[in-house]
């Protein structure tokens, strides 16, 4: 069973409109939509947006749910040149960038507690057959590293500052975390967004006016994705 974990309602709404779902239940106010999509037994849920949000809800959903892996999908702000709005990103890595444990911006500040890295590998099964079907749909597609924190980055300069110092091409709120909870447990892991915006002066506009529509995006690949590997 795959756990498919959203932050926010649009961007699980698709998904859980194409659902045959079994089962709802409510955890610590989020709902779990039990069943199958394309096929395949997944759980799907809202986390909320923020770290905290979701390392809680994936802790909830791997304790109460026998899932085998989990993909985080959403939106996120583009930090390469080569993306533009629309656009696919696949984790290779996350990285938590507004984690820091030194004072001083050691090579080993970023490090996550318990666990002594600052990149978490994301599954390379996972990766590989989802760039194969956003291909195969016909999205720009790229794969790299992707920046969480708990800020919306609506700054260049700030975006500029993740992207040249953790080599991130995409930044967002929650996959970092998810990430973290999944290591811990050796629970294979991607996330999988499509670019809203540019994480510049414009940001906030742009991901207003492109939220749902990247979003329905996401879930269409999700669903072909679901359907090609069942």
């Amino acid at each position: 069973m795959i756990g498919i974990i959203g932050a926010m309602q649009v961007e699980v709404d698709k998904l859980i409109a194409s659902m045959s779902v079994d089962n709802v239940s409510t955890i610590a106010g989020n709902k779990y939509y039990l069943g199958q999509l394309s096929g395949v037994k997944v759980v799907v849920v809202c986390c909320g947006i923020g770290k905290v949000n979701a390392s809680m809800t994936a802790s909830f959903l791997i304790s109460n749910y026998q899932v085998s892996s989990i993909v985080n999908l959403g939106v996120a702000g583009g930090l390469s040149q080569s993306l533009k709005v629309g656009d696919i990103v696949v984790s290779s890595k996350c990285v938590q960038y507004d984690y820091q444990t030194d004072l001083v911006n050691s090579p080993t500040a970023h490090n996550l507690d318990r666990l002594g890295l600052t990149y978490l590998d994301c599954d390379t099964n996972l990766v590989n057959s989802l760039q194969s079907t956003i291909v195969k749909l016909g999205y720009n597609c790229i794969v790299g590293i992707v920046a969480t924190g708990d800020k919306f980055v609506a700054d260049k300069t700030i975006s500029n500052s993740i992207a040249t110092e953790f080599g991130a091409i995409a930044v967002e709120m929650e996959s970092g975390a998810i990430a973290q909870v999944c290591r811990h447990v050796q629970i294979p892991f991607v996330t999988l967004r499509t670019i809203s915006d540019s994480a510049d002066d414009n940001a906030e506009i742009d991901f207003e006016q492109n939220m749902r529509i990247t979003a329905e995006r996401s879930c269409k690949i999700m669903q072909d994705w679901l359907n090609n590997n069942s």
